[in-house]
């Protein structure tokens, strides 16, 4: 997801949702996606997406709009997937976060 409503009335959101969220205002019944923004916008809430379930190449690819060589996707590949990439509550968002974070510098290293 990435913000939408749920059938409880609280939005279901994911870490892309939650940029929109707070970057347009968003209130919890809006249903919104990364296609409503223009492009440069749309592939780096995309590359959002993608990180949070721990698809790095894919994010690679949206953030430096060029598909990583060979050598920096097979690097890409050994990084882990994100803890609680399906995260409820603000105690699973915090930990997604915090094992995000502990990936940055593995980033930094493959760039």
């Amino acid at each position: 997801h990435f913000h939408s409503p749920g059938e409880d009335g609280r939005c279901r959101i994911g870490l892309a949702g939650a940029v929109m969220a707070v970057t347009y205002n968003h209130s919890p019944e809006d249903d919104v996606l990364p296609s409503m923004h223009p492009p440069l916008i749309r592939w780096k809430l995309e590359a959002l997406h993608h990180m949070q379930n721990g698809r790095w190449v894919h994010a690679y690819g949206l953030v430096h709009l060029v598909e990583p060589c060979l050598f920096t996707e097979s690097r890409l590949s050994f990084l882990r997937v994100p803890a609680h990439t399906r995260f409820i509550g603000w105690r699973t968002f915090n930990s997604h976060l915090r094992s995000i974070a502990r990936t940055i510098p593995k980033l930094r290293k493959i760039e």
